[in-house]
């Protein structure tokens, strides 16, 4: 797939993935959330003691033609079960080639 492209499926999906009024502070989400880079996906998960529905995203590079690009994964209006290291989405492509986490994991969240 070329640059040009994969940039645009990028901006798409970073763009799918917007700001919800905040429920509780951007350290709480840290707390909450957890991001994995392995294979060709980056997934995110969650940790909490009660159902939430929440917005998150997190910023990754993956490597294309020995440089990196970066990228954000992430998900829209998704309602998270209470539950340790609960999957809760996750970006999974061919093209995503050796992805790295690059930042926390970040959104917000209404109980």
């Amino acid at each position: 797939m070329e640059y040009r492209k994969l940039k645009t499926l990028f901006y798409l999906i970073a763009g799918l993935v917007t700001a919800a009024p905040a429920a509780f502070a951007a350290d709480d989400i840290a707390k909450t959330f957890s991001a994995e880079a392995k294979g060709n996906s980056v997934n995110i998960y969650s940790t909490s003691d009660k159902e939430r529905f929440c917005t998150v995203s997190v910023k990754f590079s993956i490597l294309q033609d020995g440089k990196r690009i970066d990228g954000r994964s992430g998900c829209q209006d998704a309602t998270i079960p209470a539950g340790k290291h609960v999957f809760v989405c996750d970006f999974t492509r061919p093209i995503v080639i050796k992805p790295k986490i690059e930042g926390p994991v970040e959104g917000s969240c209404k109980d």
